[in-house]
This record gives C-alpha cells, sequence and structure tokens, in this order.
C-alpha cells in the first residue's frame, strides 16, 4: 500500500510538472527505480538561453570497478568531484567517448536532509546553457557520491522549467556568479604582509579556504591524477600555507608538517627520490613556512633554520657547492639559521634573518642576486638591513623595508623593477627604491617578468609584461618603461603565476586575470580575462603579522613582551603574527619545546634522551606525527587529548583551541622539566578557582605565585576564568615571563 501511494503521488507530481514544459518538448516517462546502484530512464534537457528544450538520455551507472559513470547520449561522464555534505554546491565531470577525453562539465546539487535520508536534486550546465538532470534521488543514510558504494534507494522525476544556474566554484557561498570585485572593504594591511593563503604555478593556482581546506584548479592540482580541473578542485585539510613553484607545488600544514607533489627530476620535492607525484607526500615535520621555486625548494622550520633541495646547477642550494642535475639535492639540507621568511625564485635564493637583514645565494645573471657584480653565489651573502619582507621572482628580486618602501634590482627588460628605466637588455644589480607605502608585492618566477605591488591602502599597482591581461586593468599594454600604474581598489592580497595573478579581497573573494591556457583562471574557462574573474569565494585572509616586525596585530600591552621573547630566540616564525588569534594546542606545544631548547641550551632531542619517561618513547598519536608534539607528550609535558596506550594510539587534537586551565597546566609541566621548583602551590585567591577542572589546580596556583599567568578578575573580586580561551600574544607572554 505504501508504495502504491509513494507511486501515485510521484506520478501526479510529474504530470502536473509535465504540463509546464512547452509542446516542443517531448518527455519519456520515469520509472520507478530499486534498491540498486544502477539508474536508468531519466531525462537530460538543456534550454539554450531559456528558449525551449531539447531532451537527452541519462544513465547512471557503476560498473564492475567501482567506478561511476554518467551517460548522456553514448557519452560517459567520471564523476572526478561530488561531495554530499553541505547545502548548495557544484562538482566537476570529465566527458568521454569511446574512451577518448573530449572535455569536462559541471554538476551542481542541493541536498537535502529528511530524516535517516538525503535527497539529492542535481543539474548539469554546459558551455553556457542550463542543462539539468529530471530527477531526484533518496539516498540511504550515510551513503556517498563517487565512492562507488552509493546505494539508492528509488528516484523519480522532477522537472523544472527554468532553473537557476548555482556557481560551481568548489564551495562558493555567493548564489550567482558576480562580474566584477568588490573596490572596498575592511582592510587589515600592515607593512610587510606574508601572503601564505594564495599561489600560483606554471599552469595552476592554489587557495586556502577559512576552514583550512587546500584547493587547486589547473594542472598538477595533487589529486592523484593528471587532470586538468578549470574550477576549484578540493585537495587536503588542515593547510596553513602553500606554494606552488614551476611545476612542483608545497604545503604546509596546521600540525607543522610539509607536504609535496609534482614534477621532481631535480629532487624539489624533497623526498629522498627523483620520481615525480601526482598525490601529496609528506617530506618533514616542523615546518612553519616554504617557497617553492623554478626547480628548487627552500623549506622554513618553526627553529628558524632554513633547508634547501632540489637543482644545485646554479648554487641555489647554498650549500657551498653546485651539484649539478645529475646530482641534485633530493633531501633537504640545512643552510643556515635565524630566519624569519624565505623565497626560491629561477635559480636562486633570498632570505630575510629575524635581524631584518636580506641574504642571497645562487646565480648572479642579470644582478639578480641584488651584489654589485654578475658572480654566482653558492653560499647566502647580504644584501641589505631593514626589510620586513623578501621576494625573488625570476631573474629578479624585491625587498619592502620596514618604513614601508619597495626596492627592487636585477632584469628590467619588460619594466618589471618599476623603475622607469626598463627595456632590451636593462639590469641592475643593486637594490634601489621605487615606491613608498607598500604592504606587499608578488613577483613572476616564469615567463616575461612582471609585479604586483599592494599598498597599505589596499590600492594594486602593476609594471612590467602585460601581453595576456596581467595587469587586470582590461589592456595588455606593457608598462615597459614606466613606473608602476594602479589598477584596482580594495584588495588584500596579491600573488601571481605564470603569467595570471591572483586577487583575494576583504570579503575573502578571490579573483584570477591573466592567460587562462590551463584552467589557470578557475573560472571554467580556458580563454586569457584581461579583467580579473571570479574563482571562490570563503578563501582565507594572510594574517596580520609579517615574519620581521610582527607586533602589528599584538595589543599595546603585550608588544614588550613578544619583542623580548623573539629576542630571546623561542617564538616559532609562525606563531609571529594574528597575536590576538586562539593559540592552538599544536603551536602551544612548539613554543614550550623551543622554549626548552633555549633555557636548557640543548637540542629536544636530548632533553628527551634525558627527561623522557621510557614507556612514552614509542607512543604516537593517531592525528599526528609532529615531532614537537610527540616530543612534548614524552616529556610529560602534555597528555594528549585521548593518550596512546600499548594497545592503541591516542588523540591530541593538533588544530583545537587552547583555554587558560590548559597553558596553566602544561606551563608547570614545562618547568618541571626545566628543573625549576614547582612547590609553591598554596591557594592563590581565586575566587571562581572551584569552576576549574581538578587537574588544574594545583596548576593555576602555581603560575599565580610565581608571577607567570595573572588573574582576570579584579582586585575586589579576583577571578582566573579557567576556560577562558587562550591567545597567541597571552602564550608567548606567559613564556617570557618564566625567564
Amino acid at each position: 500500500m505504501k508504495t502504491l501511494k509513494r507511486t501515485l503521488a510521484m506520478t501526479l507530481a510529474v504530470i502536473m510538472l509535465m504540463c509546464l514544459l512547452p509542446l516542443t518538448a517531448t518527455a519519456s516517462p520515469i520509472v520507478p527505480g530499486q534498491e540498486t546502484t544502477y539508474l536508468a530512464g531519466a531525462q537530460v534537457f538543456t534550454a539554450p538561453n531559456g528558449d525551449g528544450y531539447t531532451p537527452y538520455n541519462l544513465r547512471w551507472e557503476i560498473n564492475e570497478y567501482g567506478d561511476e559513470h554518467m551517460h548522456v547520449d553514448g557519452q560517459a561522464v567520471t564523476i572526478v568531484n561530488m561531495p554530499i555534505d553541505g547545502t548548495q554546491y557544484g562538482f566537476e565531470v570529465l566527458k568521454f567517448r569511446n574512451g577518448a577525453y573530449i572535455g569536462r562539465q559541471f554538476l551542481f546539487s542541493t541536498i537535502y536532509e529528511d530524516g535517516n535520508a538525503k535527497s539529492a536534486h542535481l543539474y548539469y550546465e554546459d558551455s553556457g546553457e542550463y542543462v539539468f538532470i529530471a530527477r531526484s534521488v533518496l539516498l540511504q543514510q550515510d551513503a556517498y557520491f563517487g565512492t562507488g558504494a552509493t546505494t539508492i534507494v528509488e528516484y523519480y522525476g522532477q522537472w523544472a522549467k527554468s532553473p537557476t544556474k548555482i556557481v560551481g566554484d568548489g564551495g562558493a557561498t555567493t548564489p550567482t556568479n558576480p562580474t566584477t570585485p568588490p573596490t572596498s572593504g575592511t582592510l587589515s594591511l600592515p607593512v610587510g604582509r606574508m601572503v601564505t593563503t594564495i599561489s600560483g604555478g606554471m599552469s595552476n593556482s592554489f587557495a586556502i579556504k577559512d576552514d583550512g581546506s587546500l584547493w587547486g584548479w589547473g594542472t598538477s592540482v595533487g589529486d592523484g591524477t593528471a587532470n586538468q580541473y578549470d574550477t576549484p578542485k578540493k585537495i587536503m585539510d588542515g593547510v596553513s600555507a602553500v606554494s606552488a613553484g614551476h611545476i612542483h607545488t608545497m604545503a604546509v600544514k596546521t600540525d607543522g608538517t610539509l607536504w609535496a607533489w609534482g614534477s621532481n627530476e631535480n629532487g624539489q620535492l624533497g623526498n629522498g627520490t627523483t620520481t615525480m607525484s601526482r598525490s601529496p607526500v609528506k617530506i618533514m615535520d616542523g615546518v612553519s613556512a616554504v617557497s617553492a621555486g623554478y626547480d628548487h625548494t627552500l623549506i622554513l622550520k618553526t627553529d628558524g633554520s632554513v633547508w634547501a633541495c632540489g637543482s644545485n646547477v646554479q648554487g641555489q642550494i647554498g650549500n657551498g657547492s653546485t651539484a649539478y642535475i645529475s646530482n641534485p639535492v633530493t633531501t633537504p639540507v640545512r643552510i643556515t639559521d635565524n630566519v624569519a621568511a624565505v623565497s626560491a625564485g629561477a635559480f636562486y635564493s633570498m632570505i630575510l634573518k629575524k635581524d631584518g637583514s636580506v641574504w642571497t645565494w645562487g646565480s648572479g645573471n642579470d644582478g639578480r642576486l641584488g651584489y654589485a657584480n654578475n658572480t654566482e653565489q653558492t653560499t647566502p651573502k647580504k644584501v641589505m638591513d631593514g626589510a620586513v619582507a623578501v621576494y625573488a621572482g625570476g631573474m629578479f628580486g624585491a625587498a619592502i623595508k620596514t618604513d614601508g618602501s619597495l626596492w627592487t634590482w636585477g632584469a628590467n627588460q619588460f619594466g618589471q623593477l618599476g623603475d622607469g628605466k626598463g627595456g632590451p637588455e636593462q639590469t641592475r644589480a643593486t637594490p634601489a627604491k621605487v615606491m613608498d607605502g607598500v604592504s606587499s608585492a608578488a613577483l613572476s618566477t616564469f615567463g616575461e617578468g612582471y609585479m604586483m605591488i599592494l599598498k597599505t591602502d589596499g590600492s594594486l599597482w602593476a609594471c612590467g609584461a602585460n601581453g595576456n591581461g596581467e595587469y587586470g586593468n582590461g589592456t595588455t599594454t606593457y608598462n615597459r618603461a614606466g613606473t608602476p600604474v594602479k589598477v584596482q581598489d580594495g584588495v588584500a592580497a596579491v600573488t601571481v603565476g605564470m603569467r595570471h595573478t591572483m586577487g583575494l579581497y576583504a570579503d575573502g573573494s578571490l579573483w584570477v586575470w591573466g592567460a587562462g591556457a590551463g584552467g589557470r583562471i578557475g573560472n571554467g574557462s580556458n580563454s586569457d580575462q584581461n579583467k580579473p574573474a571570479f574563482a571562490m569565494n570563503g578563501v582565507k585572509l594572510p594574517g596580520g603579522g609579517t615574519a620581521a616586525n610582527p607586533l602589528d596585530s599584538a595589543a599595546d600591552w603585550a608588544k614588550a613582551g613578544i619583542t623580548a621573547a623573539i629576542g630571546k630566540g623561542f617564538v616559532p616564525a609562525d606563531i609571529q603574527g594574528s597575536y590576538t588569534n586562539v593559540i592552538t594546542r599544536a603551536e602551544f606545544c612548539r613554543l614550550a619545546v623551543r622554549w626548552l631548547e633555549v633555557r636548557l641550551d640543548k637540542n629536544i632531542d636530548a632533553i628527551v634522551a634525558e627527561h623522557g619517561i621510557p614507556e612514552r618513547m614509542s607512543r604516537t598519536f593517531s592525528d599526528t606525527t609532529n615531532t614537537d608534539i610527540l616530543a612534548a607528550y614524552r616529556l610529560g609535558v602534555t597528555g594528549g587529548e585521548l593518550a596512546p596506550t600499548d594497545a592503541a594510539p591516542g588523540r591530541f587534537n593538533p588544530s583545537g583551541q587552547f583555554n587558560r586551565e590548559q597553558a596553566a597546566t602544561m606551563i608547570l609541566n614545562t618547568v618541571k622539566v626545566a628543573g625549576m621548583d614547582v612547590s609553591n602551590t598554596s591557594s592563590a585567591g581565586f575566587n571562581d578557582i572551584g569552576t576549574a577542572s581538578s587537574w588544574a589546580v594545583n596548576a593555576i596556583n602555581y603560575v599565580r605565585n610565581a608571577g607567570i599567568m595573572s588573574g582576570t578578575g579584579t582586585a575586589d573580586n579576583p577571578l582566573f576564568s579557567p576556560q577562558r580561551a587562550y591567545t597567541r600574544q597571552e602564550s608567548i607572554v606567559t613564556f617570557n615571563n618564566i625567564g
């Protein structure tokens, strides 16, 4: 009876909805399916410009290999990315005919949850025409499309006369495709802001969303295939920084692990081989920043040390030798210490030290090293002082000083130096000032030279090559011999790739322009765009601080303590900035480990060997392999959310937020390792101590009695607020208070 009612209801709905169709459309009946993974009998209609309908036969199936396919009039369409969660999103499909790839299209879905089931209403868009699948499917609870394990309970027809176009941008929050970027917004642009959440390569682009997910488009995006994606595709979660090189990409995760994929013929991935990888492979732990150059990579660890791998054909590794292409450096080697930022260019390297000095090494051609000669340099050599940011381009370099002035040097044949003296064979071997009021810059590392300059007022300026519309001002006219020209307003961050530019705005929207070949624009087209084209929403804005001048985002009360702590050398570079952010569990562990190294004047491995608890030495967590976290656990500084046992690994939750009672407890455990007296745990007189967890009471009393952490209340009502979130600036000042 229930089945009969459902069939009658669906039949009536189909009849009623079919009345809305124009007479030119012939609708085949849709037969309710059975509990199977194979569908047949539905129809797809195209509606060019909303006029008329042309029917196409649709078949959905999972073959014997578990591959899911959709067939439209004999054209097999392979699903590439098909998420199930959320209410409105897009995903991409690749089309094949007779086994040959013939193009790509986009499928959009709205998910509705109803009890134990989810229904997916699917739409199909093709080359500006609206194409929609005239059906809905009812899925079993917790079923997932795209895995080969979906079970369809039933399906039935649902027709629409004027389907709504949905932007397929990998999770856009804007329901329609905007045509122009915003020109204003709330911007925070300190001088020397580090741009790590967007990056462009030779033929691809990447962006990190607010939730830490990394998305890529173009070619070699790291999804395990050689496919080209014309719109953003999700690659991995938990990412804090990304850097796209010539044909390889590096990503730093929030737990400090470094991952790499792409070309590896020169060992630039750093995994000990010269074999390419289409999927991310883990390289090392304890990393705070990375820069992927033409065919080598620079890695900045949380202890301020710089490591390099890849081609050393012109000394760009910096280890004092030139191991030529037949003998590349396939495993990262340590180059120098006390570094705040790194930038890898074409056959040369650049670093910014914590004291604000700029150093370069590698190829000296065209004056790209910034010295008064063009000779090759195989070890770091100082260029200038007083900088807060560095940028290594293809054959030219740049730095921003503490006063916001931009300085450039190197090749200038396209006018990329912005000094008004560009032209064929033009170079400058030493830094010269270009303009003031600069927040950040982006230099092309491959292709024709050009530079994008972001000023502190959010205005974007350009100089150099513009043959593919790299400026984004609607022209392809070079500013070869001129000074930078203003092209936009309201920009929050900028980066460049191979003849394409990526602009991030205060509302989190990402726009791309320039060369479109290979899908690098991300708007579904392979055509050049000389004006900004919308790519996606929800992209994470760069942090408010800078590597060499990190106090811009700190509260006034915290600045002196932060400055002192950085001077002592125990604040990891990736925590130097965004000081009002709540500190994560992983960040607090790294801070504790660095403090111990400075306090005891030993590296953490030696400290663990002396103080480690034997039964903990071999135990690990299921959700992290970060060496600092494991060291903190083995030293008894942290127990994790779920401690590992002999029977099973535990759970640490590296990105989890930290509160005041957790901070007090880990401080107590850390000073124990340092051999300090922790006996004074008598009552500190907090009126809310009863709200603290029992395991935290002694620690709270200790840190107050020792003058390490203060309370949050008044003299008349002393409080500790045990569960209140703890920020980066509070954590750094706390460690500095220990001494």
